[in-house]
Formats: structure tokens, sequence, C-alpha cells
């Protein structure tokens, strides 16, 4: 039992960093640098997308962790 809290504790902690991780994310999508060719403000933009969908997925999974941690969710993690 000491085990799962433990897990459970991590996950919370784990889900509340990777969450300020998606809000830095998200705050520098809004920044844009006037001087940055088109191109490489468009590839960076794809690529900060990519960082808060795999984000997303990664806190969605530790979601179900907590929520659900007899169900073996949290070795998948």
């Amino acid at each position: 039992m000491k085990s799962l809290l433990a897990d459970e504790v991590t996950a919370r902690t784990a889900r509340e960093s990777l969450l300020l991780g998606l809000e830095a994310t998200g705050n520098m999508m809004g920044w844009i640098d006037p001087q940055q060719p088109a191109e490489i403000a468009a590839e960076n933009m794809r690529r900060l997308g990519q960082m808060i969908e795999t984000l997303c997925v990664v806190i969605s999974d530790l979601n179900v962790a907590i929520e659900n941690p007899r169900s073996g969710e949290v070795t998948k993690l």
C-alpha cells in the first residue's frame, strides 16, 4: 500500500510539472520574433505543437494512473 501511495504522489508531482511545462510551451507560441523568417517561424510552431501534443498524452496517462492506481496503468508509464 505504501508503494501505491508513493507511486500516486510521484504521478501527481509529475503531472503538475508537466502542466507547468505545457503552460510555458503555450506561452512560447504567443511569442514571435519579427526578424525571424516565416519558414523558420512555421517550423518552430510545428515543433511547439508537437511538444504540446506529447505533453497532453503524458498528462492524460498520468491522470489515468492517478484515478485508477490498481488498474496497472502506473506500470505502463
